[in-house]
């Protein structure tokens, strides 16, 4: 006999990994590379902004040697961002579904309540990590996760560190430019391999270790490039850290696996995402999760007790975390290729 309450959770929490953070390409490239941190201290990094190359002193015996010292690292901060998805079923849904047995009872609705707030769920942090930021870029004013536009774009405050274009910090702190003039993440870009290969040359610049780099677009963008090496096309190793095995399209230039997300073409924006291009390195980010808001699914509560009290009830999917990128000059986001 199907409860509606517990066959929700249980639904739920069986699914909830899968259907959310496998079926996004970005948290599905940090769960592949182990970049989840699931924990409850502060969102706190050890970060370079600078190195001791203005210190190298080339001197002869008889030369005084110069002294001397740098900042080289800093404390960056986040907070902790919270969201939630509610799931309800009202006292109609429950007498048709509370002691009936399953052939009776509608349990497809049980189905469809938990698909449709994983989805809910699944285009809100989408969303979170795709949309640009608003000043004040930090604080507790910004209620949503940080994303790749907030880390990469150039100029604003990320991890409570001020950046200017022009100072060491535009070199070390600042996502990757491809004209290396730290403002051009809105110019007009082609999507040819040339212009790849010269992305991949600036962001291994200060991260040249050769680690396995992923380029995530729209549908379009990801079609454009498949077609110019469409007689030689080559697809990640099954045996490497990939994400066409968990149902991604995806196809390899040079070694760097071209993800298409889909959702830069479906959703409300889509007049501006779907020119969305981001070549990330997941060894440099960081998807902080809270142990005790884990995409869980509290106890269903009756509504009814109160003045004015509903017959229903609800649970409530809560998610606590942060992304976080702890290297922005190893990353490149481009907001204009088409």
């Amino acid at each position: 006999m199907p409860n509606i309450a517990s066959s929700t959770r249980e639904m739920w929490e069986a699914s909830v990994k899968d259907q959310i953070y496998m079926a996004l390409p970005l948290t599905a490239m940090l769960f592949e590379h182990k970049r989840e941190k699931v924990s409850g201290t502060k969102i706190q990094h050890t970060v370079g902004i600078d190195t001791h190359e203005s210190l190298y002193q080339a001197y002869s015996v008889n030369d005084p040697l110069t002294s001397g010292d740098k900042t080289i690292l800093a404390l960056a901060n986040w907070l902790w961002k919270k969201s939630q998805v509610p799931v309800e079923y009202n006292a109609d849904e429950e007498i048709q579904n509370q002691g009936a047995d399953q052939a009776t009872a509608p349990i497809d609705l049980i189905e469809a309540k938990v698909a449709s707030a994983q989805e809910g769920m699944r285009r809100g942090l989408n969303s979170a990590f795709w949309t640009a930021p608003a000043s004040p870029y930090e604080g507790a004013t910004l209620k949503n996760f940080q994303g790749i536009q907030g880390a990469l774009l150039h100029d604003i405050v990320y991890g409570g560190i001020t950046r200017t274009i022009g100072s060491t910090l535009a070199t070390y702190w600042q996502g990757a430019s491809l004209a290396d003039d730290y403002a051009d993440a809105a110019t007009a870009v082609t999507p040819s391999i040339p212009n790849l290969r010269r992305m991949i040359q600036i962001v291994r610049r200060h991260r040249p270790n050769n680690e396995k780099l992923y380029a995530i677009m729209d549908e379009k963008n990801h079609a454009a490039f498949k077609a110019q090496v469409q007689a030689s096309i080559t697809y990640p190793d099954s045996g490497s850290k990939n994400l066409k095995k968990y149902g991604f399209d995806t196809f390899t230039i040079d070694g760097v696996e071209m993800v298409c997300d889909s959702w830069l073409d479906t959703n409300s924006g889509y007049a501006t995402t779907y020119k969305y291009f981001a070549l990330l390195n997941p060894a440099t980010w960081v998807l902080h999760i809270h142990p005790d808001r884990n995409m869980k699914l509290r106890p269903f509560k009756w509504q009814g007790e109160g003045v004015n009290g509903l017959d229903k009830y609800v649970a409530r999917a809560l998610v606590a975390g942060n992304l976080v990128c702890t290297q922005p000059n190893a990353n490149m986001f481009k907001s204009n290729m088409a």
